[in-house]
């Protein structure tokens, strides 16, 4: 079943983790996925339905893993054990975590409380 992605998420790998994450000026949420993993699949439309939801507040986007070694590689580096598992990101370092699957409604509050927690990270930290 493919999911269509909105136009808000984007899709990150290897060739531009620095561009779209680490070295990003606004918070960013990475969905660490891949093909085989059934709760992934579960979970990609309740991201895809909150997107809009997020505009302005949080970059989007979603890292496969399993698509190359080099992707691999970042998912270690951030020690991601099972997926799907949801990584924010403030100047290019982990600041929260969701790891497993939620339903929309669960998803949308959980995001909304860690965007309020991390609201002030770019005061606190400098960029990697």
């Amino acid at each position: 079943m493919e999911t269509i992605k909105t136009s808000s998420i984007i899709d990150v790998d290897s060739t531009n983790w620095e561009e779209q994450v680490a070295k990003s000026n606004q918070l960013v949420l990475v969905d660490f996925w891949h093909d085989a993993c059934v709760w992934c699949k579960r979970l990609d439309p309740e991201i895809n339905a909150i997107a809009g939801d997020f505009l302005g507040k949080l970059k989007i986007t979603k890292l496969n893993i399993f698509s190359s070694d080099r992707n691999r590689e970042i998912g270690r580096k951030y020690g991601i054990m099972g997926t799907p598992t949801l990584l924010l990101f403030c100047n290019g370092r982990p600041v929260d975590s969701l790891v497993g699957y939620r339903p929309r409604d669960a998803l949308r509050k959980e995001l909304g409380e860690k965007l309020d927690k991390a609201q002030d990270c770019f005061k606190q930290s400098t960029s990697v």
